[in-house]
């Protein structure tokens, strides 16, 4: 596959499917803000024990599955499953809920307000949750002119949830 394919010269790009939108459309900037948040997520893995780094690499391969489906125009929703390409689903949902009760469970749960700084760990995961929390907004607003799916927005709202609580305990 070739990278430097110059055909975004003149500021266009091509959605799953050779669909061309302008680089600056908010379809684009959905999945260019999981990018960047899956990027500070690599961070945190670097500091994180092996467990953290374990969830946290998962994580990062659901959210390649997010942007795939973010790439694609709704119209072109039926494409993506006709040819078998493994999107978000309930059973990803499930594993982020599981890891926030184990966490609550453990008595390691929210006792205050924390803020940036402790460590690196926590300051890149205190990042990533922001960077998280940026792309459920900007995924909320493409919701009102686009077909998005809701389980997108619900998977986001909580893994910045477990983000939070995976910072409040390193």
């Amino acid at each position: 596959m070739k990278i430097s394919t110059k055909t975004g010269d003149l500021g266009e790009t091509s959605l799953l499917f050779n669909r061309r939108v302008k680089k600056n459309t908010l379809r684009v900037a959905c999945y260019g803000s999981i990018d960047e948040f899956s990027a500070y997520l690599g961070l945190a893995r670097c500091l994180a024990d092996a467990n953290t780094k374990e969830l946290i690499l998962k994580i990062q391969k659901t959210l390649v599955r997010i942007m795939t489906e973010l790439a694609c125009h709704s119209d072109d929703y039926e494409k993506l499953s006709s040819l078998k390409i493994h999107l978000l689903d309930e059973k990803d949902l499930d594993l982020i809920e599981s890891k926030i009760k184990e966490i609550e469970s453990s008595g390691k749960c929210f006792s205050k307000w924390t803020q940036s700084g402790e460590n690196l760990l926590q300051t890149y995961l205190d990042i990533a949750r922001t960077q998280c929390r940026r792309a459920e907004r900007k995924i909320i607003t493409l919701t009102e002119n686009e077909s998005v799916r809701e389980l997108l927005i619900k998977y986001l709202n909580r893994l910045s949830d477990l983000l939070y609580l995976l910072e409040t305990t390193t």
